[in-house]
């Protein structure tokens, strides 16, 4: 271990304890009197034991079912690394090992075969009736994950309005620089710099930008970020997906000269690109701009109102 390396772990493992008085305690009501109700604490299916902790989103229950939290990333190290030498990845499995391992909690399934490895997606609920809190609540307000809208997406008002509430715990950790808002690896992107984001190819990235134009080929809608649709980064949505994105309240050809933030896998196909999907996978930032620069409209909250995770290459256990 590097010098110092005891201190460092002793340190962390100080401010998680920290951090789990203060979620527990506010799940028992010693919070904010103000505190908002935990939009993603819903009915548990059935009650289970925490056996392992695999990562930072992976657990396995007493009845050897593998379940990955629904709505949420945690941070992985890179390709070819170790858990345990990657620090945002370590902090992620320690707070939810702290929080479940060898304990019960509520498990609330997300509808939906196991993937090709045989885990399940689903929300795990710990605490007492009436001061129930969300695993994926308290990893995202703790800063050790990053909300994943595709991760068990349901088009039912409880399951959306979960989203909605997990990115704005997101991005008051972000703003307090919790957890893996710390760290480089996890910054938001600017759509700017696609020559930095082609090299994110099969990672899950936030990128932020204006929208330059707006273009349909075949069925599909591209909304382009740069000059040139086939080097700059570009967002692709489907026909299909478009219809279920506008019936959720965000008019696609009304967001050209927007600022917004997209969310997603990253791919290469003419330049770095993401699929987007469903609506919670975008966040209208600013109002549109004329040429000269002029506002022109206001801004709105994630989706414009509003397993499997689907990538480009699925992640093994």
């Amino acid at each position: 271990m590097p010098a110092g390396g005891g201190a460092w772990r002793g340190q962390r493992r100080a401010g998680l304890a920290i951090w789990l008085a203060i979620v527990l305690g506010s799940s028992a009501g010693a919070g904010l009197a103000d505190e908002p109700a935990d939009a993603c604490a819903v009915g548990p299916d059935v009650t289970r034991a925490v056996v392992a902790v695999r990562d930072g989103d992976t657990v396995e229950l007493d009845d050897r079912t593998v379940v990955r939290l629904a709505g949420i990333v945690a941070p992985y190290p890179p390709e070819g690394g170790e858990a345990q030498d990657w620090p945002p990845a370590l902090q992620a499995r320690e707070l939810l090992a702290e929080l479940v391992l060898g304990r019960s909690a509520g498990i609330a399934y997300v509808a939906g075969q196991p993937d090709r490895y045989g885990r399940r997606l689903a929300d795990l609920v710990i605490g007492d009736e009436g001061a129930k809190r969300s695993l994926a609540t308290v990893l995202v307000e703790a800063g050790h994950a990053r909300v994943d809208p595709m991760r068990g997406w349901q088009d039912a008002p409880a399951r959306r309005a979960c989203l909605v509430h997990l990115i704005v715990l997101e991005a008051q950790a972000r703003k307090a620089g919790r957890g893996l808002w710390r760290h480089a690896a996890y910054q938001i992107r600017p759509a700017a710099r696609s020559r930095e984001l082609a090299r994110f190819e099969q990672r899950f990235e936030i990128v932020e930008g204006v929208i330059r134009e707006i273009s349909t080929r075949g069925r599909r809608i591209y909304l382009n970020f740069g000059q040139n649709w086939r080097t700059d980064f570009t967002v692709s949505i489907s026909a299909r997906d478009r219809k279920a994105i506008e019936r959720s309240g965000l008019d696609l050809a009304g967001l050209k000269r927007r600022r917004i933030r997209v969310r997603g896998f990253v791919e290469s196909r003419n330049g770095p690109l993401i699929r987007v999907m469903v609506p919670e996978q975008i966040e209208v930032l600013e109002a549109a701009t004329t040429p000269a620069g002029k506002a022109a409209g206001s801004a709105t909250r994630p989706g414009g109102g509003g397993e499997g995770e689907t990538t480009p290459k699925e992640r093994a256990p």
